[in-house]
């Protein structure tokens, strides 16, 4: 028979054990709990496909064809429109005297007519931006904040032996969740928490997932891709958030058949550019060609006009990059002016740098001139965001000098390895996304 004492020392072991058994069960929930916008990391506001190895990879992917809920993702009238302005507007003249425009011959020409068709366009990967062109608060007085999905298409063909070519051109398209139709814009906050919510969704259903660890930390690519139900929950999630209506303008890009590369912007609603049809050949001669930048087009310092990388193409640059900066207006002697070694760190920080005020092929090669002329040099004109760092696996970064993607595949030629590339630009740009949505939007 149990004493008083004893039943008071046996309930009190009791409780004490229900509470340690409450106290485990309710932080291992809360471990696998993921309830708050503030739960989310780089990876899970963009998303970076696997590299397709065979005709099953190649159709388990997502086509500009692909249904949303009011119509088609990349809808043919407007895919028409691009591809007809890319094949037809002549971008003036090279240094030889040669007429450059998009060539839609790749390899030896066999993949032609393949490149014209919608199905050969696969999403490759999409980035959720919730204040575009730019989340300082600068930016946003003057501009507005524009939360977008921006998805990245390529051309992607097989052959009759099943050989998968990944092809140099890449569409960009933005979809605006905004309020009103004139700067500034206002953003949809009640459409963009959606995403936002239906973006823990996905992180949570990827917790099991074999590949989550790699998620957690810098920006990489998402392998969980490769699993059907999981693939198919993401085509869920862009099917319900976007709609045709939401596709204001298209960014293309493209080469020429003398290896130069050409941008431009294309409004869904004309058959216009904006002033950005720009053509640059990468070579130790040339430099660049045509429509070289370095004027009043790019406005992203304050009191210098024209930082861009065009200067870093130049022969010799190597010798020159402890000079300063020379811009087109009258502050050219400012002591607080960078040197040309800085700057890939100015076009490649989105605090500073922007579509509004930089031009695209700066924004293009700011990696792969960093990376060639071994500029490690940290400025005050970098981004930092020490929360958020590393942004990126290095082994991700583009350091050819021929690649121009920021957030996508690349392959030198049709008969190279294509691999994944996040260049440093796209990373900064992702970071300050999540630092604005943690700020901006989290519960």
């Amino acid at each position: 028979m149990f004493t008083g004492k004893g039943n008071s020392s046996r309930n009190i072991s009791i409780l004490f054990f229900i509470l340690c058994t409450f106290i485990f069960i309710e932080k291992s929930v809360a471990k696998d709990k993921i309830s708050d916008i503030s739960d989310l990391n780089l990876n899970d506001i963009a998303y970076l496909w696997p590299t397709p190895k065979s005709q099953d990879d190649v159709n388990a992917l997502i086509s500009a064809d692909f249904l949303i809920n009011d119509g088609e993702l990349w809808p043919e009238e407007k895919f028409n429109d691009v591809i007809h302005f890319a094949e037809n507007k002549v971008n003036g003249k090279d240094a030889s005297g040669n007429i450059v425009k998009i060539s839609f011959v790749s390899g030896v020409g066999v993949f032609e007519g393949q490149l014209r068709k919608r199905k050969s366009w696969k999403v490759v990967g999409f980035r959720v931006d919730p204040s575009a062109p730019s989340a300082s608060p600068e930016s946003i007085e003057q501009w507005g904040s524009i939360p977008q999905i921006r998805l990245v298409l390529q051309p992607v063909t097989v052959n009759e032996s099943g050989v998968v070519t990944i092809h140099d051109m890449t569409a960009h398209l933005p979809f605006n969740f905004v309020l009103n139709t004139t700067w500034p814009f206002q953003p949809d906050k009640i459409a963009f928490e959606k995403i936002l919510n239906d973006l823990l969704t996905l992180k949570k259903s990827q917790q099991q997932m074999q590949a989550s660890s790699q998620l957690e930390g810098p920006l990489n690519v998402n392998s969980n891709l490769l699993t059907k139900n999981f693939a198919d929950q993401v085509k869920a999630f862009l099917h319900d958030n976007l709609s045709a209506s939401r596709l204001e303008f298209i960014s293309f890009m493209g080469t020429a058949n003398s290896d130069q590369w050409i941008f431009f912007n294309l409004a869904s609603n004309a058959l216009s550019p904006n002033s950005q049809l720009l053509h640059v050949k990468p070579s130790s001669t040339s430099g660049f060609v045509g429509n070289r930048i370095g004027n009043n087009v790019n406005q992203n310092f304050d009191n210098c006009n024209g930082i861009s990388t065009a200067v870093l193409f130049n022969n010799g640059i190597d010798t020159e990059l402890g000079n300063t900066v020379q811009c087109v207006d009258s502050a050219a002697t400012s002591p607080a002016l960078p040197k040309l070694q800085d700057i890939p760190n100015i076009i490649a920080n989105p605090v500073n740098s922007n579509v509004m005020n930089t031009d695209c092929v700066s924004c293009h090669t700011e990696s792969t001139r960093r990376s060639i002329l071994k500029l490690t040099t940290v400025s005050a004109d970098q981004l930092q965001l020490p929360e958020f760092e590393p942004y990126v696996m290095d082994d991700l970064l583009p350091k050819d000098k021929w690649n121009v993607r920021n957030f996508g595949w690349f392959t030198k030629d049709v008969l190279t390895d294509p691999k994944p590339i996040i260049s440093t630009r796209a990373a900064n740009e992702t970071a300050s996304s999540l630092k604005f949505i943690k700020e901006h939007y989290a519960n």
